[in-house]
């Protein structure tokens, strides 16, 4: 039998069927149930098309009549917005000329101190860029619009966040700066593919202990616009999207994702030659087909799962090995463990382990806003702590042993898997894992050795001169360079963290050897601020410190105390650089285990 032609109507079936020479009538009950069951097919083919046509218009109605409705509260929206605009605007005037927005760079990386007097207009920055005045960042604001003038108006939304996301590098109060740490975790920017292309890893994983805190979430949607601006928007790139098990259901970032894809320039997809996700589960697929009706075509043939570590590196890096083992290092040490368990090998922790074995497999490159230097392949662990204690102002807390046990065990598991900090974490802990983290090193950072080069020169305390040159002899002639890169970030923090000390407290920076009595740290109720001479007694071991304690070198402790004072108070003296501003030679150790750094 022929099938029915569309829109056909029943008689005309009915004709069509009785005049087909090739059906024959014959009474039969074969015949008479294939006719009977064509007919009803063809009833219900007919009566199924009009009902849905009714019930489409009939949606439609509702739709313009709900679209009626709601217009008149939109616009009565709009006017009470518009009211209070103009209601706080004297409000916010009046703030502006009380604060000043006055700032004061100190040459320090973190954010501004806790505490500090803002009625003042005492606004100041570490190692970031110096808050400008409003004048001077409505000018800029005005540029950069002038900028893109020729650009077309849909892109103007995208447009406005960049710039907005240029006016966070300054300082806390009026523009709050980036987390410095985000560049070593949220989005890192990998070099080059075998093509050429700019390979970018986005790590959404190190949002989770912001995700419900709206101002915090803004600020990395901010960082990541700016970012990716640099790069999305001048060549072509391949994004690679590391799963860690965030939920993008979630309204907080369902919400940014989908206002980031509405406002983001064509030249993005044009841009993008590839884009990986790495480590996906079934759940997450699923999760992404959801948002298929998000996704343009031309995205969506642009992405490719990809289950390993290994597999992804291939991928970019087909023929050279060394490049494969540098874009390797570049991913967080979440992933790393992520990769190892779904391999079933060991996962890697960062408590014990040698540091050259960590420099290369995990560290990260993290450069001073301030001074340009450039350290390469810091661990990860000493580069989260000590921003997170400039960002918190822990140099008015240097009670490191008064901290909380079970804070301080659930910061090293956190500093160990490579999670990102929890927020409220008190100072005094991360003071502590700091120390702790740095102590459980399989040898000090200036080698076994370093304490009886100090003895066997007769470097004694207060001999400036004499100490001086000996930091110098052993960073520029002796230490390996993870170990100086590590013992100069750490000595550079301490220092920084003492200036602001003096700055925000008032206190000197007394040049004395004794030793902490850890009993009256214990009983101290009151928060200490750091000193130059605190902070050497403290770290000293982490520096220096012999293989066996004897009575020999207990008595050349005093004399180490003291060099570690030096090496605190002249950290920033540009002698001490050892003037590695380019990255070395990527060529991965052959074993793990560490070696004393002295020749």
């Amino acid at each position: 039998l022929k099938p029915p032609a569309p829109g056909a109507s029943i008689q005309r079936l009915l004709e069509e069927w009785l005049s087909d020479s090739s059906v024959e009538i014959n009474g039969t009950a074969a015949s008479l149930y294939l006719f009977v069951s064509r007919v009803v097919a063809h009833f219900v083919l007919v009566l199924g098309e009009r009902m849905t046509a009714s019930m489409v218009d009939q949606g439609k109605a509702a739709v313009e009549q709900g679209m009626a409705a709601l217009n008149p509260v939109v616009d009565k929206g709009k006017e009470v917005v518009g009211s209070g605009i103009e209601a706080v605007g004297p409000v916010v005037d009046g703030l502006k000329k009380k604060v000043g927005f006055e700032a004061k760079p100190r040459g320090s990386r973190g954010s501004i101190n806790v505490g500090q007097d803002v009625s003042k207009g005492n606004i100041t920055v570490r190692k970031s860029v110096p808050v400008s005045s409003l004048a001077v960042v409505g000018k800029n604001i005005q540029k950069l619009r002038e900028e893109c003038a020729g650009d077309d108006d849909e892109d103007a939304p995208y447009h406005e966040v960049v710039d907005e996301a240029r006016l966070c590098l300054g300082g806390k109060q009026a523009f709050k700066e980036f987390h410095e740490e985000w560049d070593a975790g949220l989005l890192i920017r990998c070099g080059e593919s075998a093509e050429g292309h700019t390979v970018v890893l986005f790590c959404p994983y190190f949002m989770r202990p912001v995700i419900n805190d709206n101002d915090e979430m803004d600020r990395a949607f901010r960082f990541v616009m700016l970012s990716m601006d640099e790069i999305a928007m001048q060549r072509k790139y391949i994004f690679v999207y590391c799963y860690l098990g965030m939920d993008w259901s979630d309204p907080s970032l369902a919400s940014r994702l989908r206002f980031a894809y509405d406002i983001l320039p064509r030249r993005y997809g044009i841009n993008l030659k590839a884009f990986y996700v790495l480590h996906p589960t079934s759940g997450f697929k699923v999760m992404l087909w959801t948002f298929r009706p998000l996704i343009g075509r031309e995205l969506w043939d642009k992405i490719e799962y990809i289950n390993s570590l290994d597999e992804i590196c291939e991928l970019l890096h087909p023929n050279d090995e060394t490049k494969r083992a540098v874009l390797k290092r570049q991913f967080p040490l979440a992933v790393h463990r992520q990769d190892a368990e779904l391999k079933g090998h060991h996962k890697p922790v960062v408590f014990g382990v040698p540091l050259r074995q960590m420099c290369w497999y995990y560290g990260v490159d993290f450069v001073d806003k301030t001074t340009g230097k450039m350290y390469p392949r810091l661990p990860p662990a000493i580069v989260f702590l000590c921003e997170a204690l400039e960002r918190e102002a822990g140099e008015a807390d240097f009670s490191v042993f008064d901290a909380d046990c079970e804070e301080i065990y659930r910061l090293v598991d956190i500093i160990d898997e490579g999670k990102p900090l929890e927020r409220e974490m008190s100072p005094a802990s991360m003071w502590c894992v700091l120390k702790l983290w740095v102590d459980c090193l399989p040898s000090p950072l200036l080698s076994f050795q370093a304490i009886d080069e100090l003895k066997r020169k007769q470097v004694k305390s207060g001999d400036m001169v004499a100490q001086r040159n000996f930091l110098l002899d052993s960073f520029h002639n002796h230490l390996s360079p993870e170990s100086a890169y590590v013992a100069l970030y750490l000595s550079s923090f301490l220092h920084t963290m003492c200036q602001n000390a003096i700055e925000h407290q008032g206190i000197g920076m007394p040049h004395n050897s004794t030793l902490v009595n850890r009993s009256s740290m214990q009983g101290a109720a009151q928060k200490t601020p750091i000193v130059a001479s605190s902070a050497a007694q403290v770290f000293t071991p982490c520096f220096i410190r012999p293989r066996i304690m004897t009575q020999d070198t207990l008595e050349v402790m005093p004399h180490a105390v003291s060099l570690v004072e030096t090496l605190i108070t002249c950290a920033e003296e540009p002698e001490l650089w050892i003037g590695r501003r380019e990255r070395p030679s990527q060529v991965v150790p052959d074993d793990d285990s560490s070696s004393d750094d002295f020749d």
